[in-house]
């Protein structure tokens, strides 16, 4: 089972993005929060199920075993930035044809493009944090709170240099997070709290 599962490179599955693109068509004008819920039930309805042979438990995230899953309702941006080096970055290589490419770049990408939670946040963020990520006092914190989504909870210890403690609090209180500072000048432990 194991070698079966490893047999191939890890590919980048497009599946998710055009299936809940297809649904945000069909239902552009309604509130945010139904959109995510009917394009969740269009995916689960529409997915691809496969079930080999040797699996224990049927079905899978994706078609292909420890395939990438891409989700451009979050932020279709940096999939665009890394499209090329998929298969030879440092951290989790993964495969791409060039149709998928050109499919990203030509439907997706265009699709989700201004309309992605990045863009939202993008369009909604306070000066004061805005310039917090400028300073990159922040970055780190945002940027996994961003990728993750809103709905999940984390917990990490960053070292920090804090030049603008009064920037950080704005940046925290974005996000509901609770943080204490237990070495003012290098560390903070962040606590992210979901919706």
């Amino acid at each position: 089972m194991k070698d079966s599962l490893f047999a191939e490179n890890r590919v980048v599955s497009l599946e998710r993005g055009w299936l809940y693109m297809e649904s945000y068509k069909e239902t552009e004008g309604e509130p945010v929060v139904i959109r995510r819920a009917k394009a969740l039930r269009h995916l689960l309805e529409n997915h691809e199920i496969v079930i080999d042979d040797y699996d224990l438990l049927a079905g899978n995230r994706t078609a292909k075993p420890r395939a990438g899953v891409i989700s451009l309702e979050m932020s279709p941006y940096w999939i665009d930035d890394e499209l090329d080096v998929f298969p030879t970055r440092p951290q989790d290589t993964f495969d791409i044809s060039d149709e998928d490419k050109a499919y990203f770049r030509e439907v997706l990408l265009p699709f989700w493009s201004g309309q992605s939670l990045n863009d939202w946040y993008q369009a909604h963020i306070d000066e004061e944090v805005a310039e917090a990520e400028r300073q990159a006092a922040v970055t780190e914190m945002l940027a996994a709170c961003k990728q993750r989504g809103t709905h999940t909870a984390i917990e990490s210890t960053l070292a920090l240099s804090l030049d603008d403690p009064e920037a950080l609090v704005a940046a925290c209180d974005v996000f509901l997070i609770d943080f204490k500072i237990a070495d003012r000048e290098r560390s903070l432990e962040v606590v992210v709290h979901g919706e």
